[in-house]
């Protein structure tokens, strides 16, 4: 992550802007490790001020993916904390954006979600999680929501 990820301007711009970035060396603060379940490196926490965990990722990402996940990240976090608006801006940025990574079927459930939450309507779920099934079939989200086309 540090010669290729994290140096990329996209990716830092994103950690820079939207992150309080802090690198910790495990061996050096193992009671953190401990607190927040970090068992490997390298492991990407979003952490907000009174240490809930709102998102984890665990292993290397080349730049591309990690921003999409990053976007993914921060639309949990405005998510978990009732801020549905942006955090479909968000989900909506990967889906719009990186519509192939890794994390784009994790954005297309958030963000059908989030809409739920924000209207009480179901139209834009469904349609999300519809999209999910067609686009990344092999995706755990994809299982997830197959009973959407389930046959009676």
């Amino acid at each position: 992550m540090d010669t290729e990820t994290y140096p990329n301007e996209k990716v830092a711009r994103v950690l820079n802007e939207s992150f309080v970035p802090l690198k910790l060396v495990l061996s050096e603060i193992p009671q953190l490790a401990k607190k927040f379940n970090v068992a490997w490196t390298p492991t990407f926490l979003v952490v907000d001020s009174a240490e809930a965990v709102h998102s984890r990722s665990v292993g290397w990402l080349p730049p591309d993916e990690f921003k999409a996940e990053l976007d993914v990240a921060l639309g949990l976090a405005f998510f978990q904390t009732g801020n549905y608006g942006e955090a479909k801006a968000r989900f909506d940025h990967v889906i719009q954006h990186h519509p192939k990574a890794l994390s784009a079927a994790d954005a297309l459930y958030w963000y059908g979600v989030a809409d739920y939450r924000a209207t009480g309507q179901k139209e834009t779920l469904l349609k999300s999680w519809n999209r999910i099934i067609d686009l990344h079939p092999n995706h755990p989200w994809a299982t997830k929501v197959s009973f959407l086309r389930r046959k009676a």
